[in-house]
């Protein structure tokens, strides 16, 4: 008959080495691998089975999806060098925090994009793109190499300087717009860009005003100089100084003592009494010479003349006067700030029949004006009588004339 066996239990096999399997593959869910071969690292399939993954030496790995690990030669570890290498872009979403951020040192600038920080080989700086082309960036400490706006201390003026060390200018700008230019061959231009003649060391556009000493040791190069006319001499004059006196229009330069015209339209004066006048007191008068026949300084006003420089004058006058009776006279005076200087002579030129003769007398001398002093002429007579001062430019007149 046919014999009967049981079926083998678990606790039949208590000690059965793994030796002793020798066919057949384990699948995973019984410890196994699901693979009859494996080259590389181990990855899951899934389902049942390992698969090999294998890399090239120094690459680094990295998970190329969700389930898969793989390696590339953009990503090398030098071990012997402890140096990483990324043959690609390094996108840091984060913030970089190394001890010392080396960038490999270019002879040619590379392409960039804005935002892009890059080491020049050449000008030995760090450079950064941006959206209007490449900047510098300067380096150096605050303390040591950059100006600071709080003033700077212990510096040395062959090594510490504003300037460039190039062939270029040095530009000084407010609003964006050029104010003071520093070219190469040392010529300041302000408010005036363009280039300056050869002898022109300074050239400025526009008004220039100085409150101070403008001290000059070479030779002053103007088209003209325009002084500000003064009324009267500055009240702290210094030997060689030189205003423009505007009384007598005249240039004036101070010698150290007084101050001396230089050049001006000659002091010359005459004035002359347009009309008759009728004289009925006895007391000196003074004439009022109410027309000019030339007067360049206009030194005459209300019959008075006022020097407009100081010097020697030479004042003349003369009168013709109507008199009752051949017994009577007539007189002139010179009066300076309304004191005799001078006194004519008088004496009966003709006489007209039956009306009295007529006298002419005249005054004339040389008198020392200072600046402002004024010149008068009055006229006595012997009578108190009516007598008629006959006007006219050649009958009551007075000339007057600079000498020195």
């Amino acid at each position: 008959g046919a014999p009967l066996f049981r079926l083998l239990d678990a606790a039949d096999i208590p000690n059965l080495d793994a030796s002793k399997i020798t066919s057949g593959i384990l699948p995973v869910h019984r410890g196994g691998t699901g693979a009859s071969t494996l080259t590389g690292m181990l990855k899951g399939n899934g389902t049942n089975a390992f698969t090999g993954i294998t890399a090239k030496a120094t690459q680094l790995t990295y998970w190329s999806d969700a389930n898969t690990i793989a390696g590339n030669d953009s990503l090398i570890w030098d071990a012997t060098n402890r140096k990483m290498t990324i043959g690609g872009d390094l996108l840091v979403t984060g913030i970089l925090d190394p001890k010392a951020l080396i960038l490999i040192p270019q002879n040619t600038q590379p392409a960039t994009i804005e935002g892009t920080i890059f080491y020049d080989n050449n000008s030995k700086k760090l450079k950064v793109q941006t959206d209007s082309g490449v900047e510098t960036i300067q380096s150096g400490s605050i303390s040591e190499n950059n100006w600071k706006m709080t003033g700077n201390a212990n510096t040395d003026s062959t090594t510490n300087f504003l300037g460039t060390t190039d062939n270029q200018p040095l530009i000084f700008k407010t609003n964006n717009t050029e104010r003071v230019h520093f070219s190469t061959n040392g010529k300041i231009l302000i408010n005036n860009p363009s280039p300056a003649a050869d002898s022109i060391q300074v050239s400025i556009a526009g008004d220039t005003k100085i409150d101070g000493d403008l001290v000059v040791t070479g030779l002053l190069d103007p088209i003209a100089i325009s002084m500000v006319p003064q009324n009267n001499a500055p009240s702290t004059a210094k030997e060689g100084m030189i205003y423009y006196n505007n009384s007598s229009k005249s240039l004036n330069v101070y010698n150290g003592t007084d101050w001396k015209e230089m050049s001006s339209a000659p002091v010359v004066a005459r004035a002359y009494r347009s009309t008759d006048t009728t004289i009925t007191t006895g007391t000196s008068l003074k004439i009022n010479f109410d027309s000019e026949s030339f007067d360049p300084t206009n030194s005459f006003s209300n019959g008075k003349f006022t020097a407009p420089v100081t010097g020697y004058y030479r004042i003349s006058s003369s009168s013709e006067m109507h008199l009752p009776y051949s017994y009577h006279y007539a007189q002139l005076t010179i009066k300076k700030n309304g004191s005799d200087i001078a006194k004519g002579l008088w004496y009966a030129t003709y006489d007209y029949s039956g009306v009295g003769p007529h006298i002419l007398t005249m005054v004339e001398d040389l008198v020392y004006l200072e600046q402002s002093d004024y010149i008068e002429i009055f006229i006595d007579k012997n009578t108190t009588m009516a007598s008629d001062l006959k006007g006219g430019s050649a009958l009551t007149y007075i000339s007057i004339n600079l000498v020195k």
